[in-house]
């Protein structure tokens, strides 16, 4: 039924309700009382404060699981970024989101203790006003929501590598990492990225595919 309702919603409001000037917490409570609706009796209303209570949980990390190695991952990236810099010779690198959401997704992340920089799609931030990327999880944030196009769209994609190449002054090495092999791996190559398949539960072991089983073996891809 949420599906249903999400398609539904989807169709009527494009892009989280963006399209036409709807706030992303309004389209989701029209997704949550249309998926409720039917479960109740007619001409009744749904319980006060269920919306409420569920666009809350949702928007924080109460409402989701990181995996195990999400967190050591990020904490031994940032050492690593850390010590690239105090060196000198080598640029660390730059991490951002990019991903089919709408604008909950910093908030979220930072309830996990995952530090996300004000630098995202649509803001003018100059090099200098942005945090020290060694200090923080994550550089940038490009969301679908604010670019206007979602994955497997190779726009997303251009638009993501335009906003940092214009800032940095310099060509990028882009490498994306995602689970879903249509909308993030073959996305991805189509739109002239390197690309990680992230197959937690090695479903996808098609040859000539890169993919991991976890966040830990990343390692080799950024160090090729």
């Amino acid at each position: 039924m949420e599906e249903i309702a999400l398609e539904n919603e989807s169709r009527k409001r494009p892009n989280y309700g963006r399209k036409v000037g709807m706030k992303a917490s309004e389209w989701w409570a029209n997704v949550i009382s249309a998926t409720f609706q039917p479960y109740i009796s007619k001409n009744s209303e749904l319980p006060q404060g269920l919306v409420p209570a569920l666009l809350t949980r949702f928007s924080s990390g109460r409402g989701y699981r990181l995996f195990p190695d999400v967190i050591p991952f990020f904490r031994n990236l940032k050492e690593a970024k850390q010590k690239l810099q105090g060196g000198g010779n080598v640029s660390a690198p730059l991490v951002g989101v990019l991903t089919n959401s709408d604008d909950r997704v910093s908030s979220i992340l930072s309830s996990f203790s995952l530090s996300v920089g004000a630098w995202r799609y649509g803001t003018d931030l100059t090099r200098q006003q942005r945090p020290n990327g060694s200090q923080i999880d994550f550089d940038f944030v490009a969301l679908s929501y604010d670019v206007g196009v979602s994955k497997p769209d190779p726009q997303i994609f251009n638009a993501t590598k335009d906003m940092v190449q214009m800032s940095m002054g310099q060509d990028l090495r882009c490498i994306h990492v995602g689970d879903e092999p249509e909308k993030d791996y073959h996305a991805a190559l189509n739109a002239g990225w390197e690309s990680v398949l992230l197959d937690r539960g090695e479903a996808h072991t098609d040859r000539g595919i890169s993919r991991i089983s976890n966040l830990t073996e990343l390692g080799r891809f950024l160090e090729a």
